[in-house]
């Protein structure tokens, strides 16, 4: 883990994902979502998200609370947080670079699945999942889930930012 401040902005590459620990502060209340999605997931991670280059500038692609959105990297590094780059193996022979930007662009009026977070949760706490609907899941995403989806992996099941990490697909 390290700060975002710390990485050599030169090795990164679109597509990359950036997992994420947010760090939880008792006095700024939207951290302690980031809290509880760790201990809900068991893991050090609670969100992921993308690097996308466009052109000179550096952005994370991620879905956030207010949307999909692209966050300058200048912005993604105030906060306070740890992360860390993974890159999917053979990213470049499976997808062009710019059909991947278009995919990734067109998302940007999506909407965050907060009734996703839910089903999560009772996923952890009963073991139960209820299938998820094709029309929601076109329109609403959380994380990890999209960054799944623009990996065209199987993002229909739960996908946690833990799972880039431990997934051998990614380096």
């Amino acid at each position: 883990m390290i700060r975002p401040s710390k990485v050599n902005i030169k090795s990164l590459k679109t597509g990359d994902v950036v997992i994420q620990h947010t760090q939880s502060f008792f006095f700024k209340p939207l951290t302690w979502s980031s809290y509880i999605i760790r201990l809900m997931t068991k893991s050090k991670w609670n969100h992921s998200g993308e690097v996308f280059i466009l052109g000179e500038d550096i952005y994370i692609l991620e879905s956030i609370w207010g949307g999909i959105t692209l966050t300058p990297w200048s912005e993604f590094i105030k906060q306070d947080a740890f992360i860390k780059i993974i890159r999917l193996k053979g990213f470049e022979n499976k997808f062009n670079k710019k059909d991947y930007l278009i995919k990734g662009l067109r998302q940007l009026d999506k909407r965050y699945d907060y009734w996703g977070i839910l089903k999560i949760f009772i996923y952890i706490c009963t073991g139960k999942r209820d299938n998820i609907s094709k029309r929601r899941s076109m329109t609403r995403r959380w994380c990890s889930e999209f960054n799944a989806w623009m990996k065209d992996l199987d993002w229909r099941q739960f996908y946690f930012p833990k799972d880039f990490d431990n997934n051998d697909l990614f380096k």
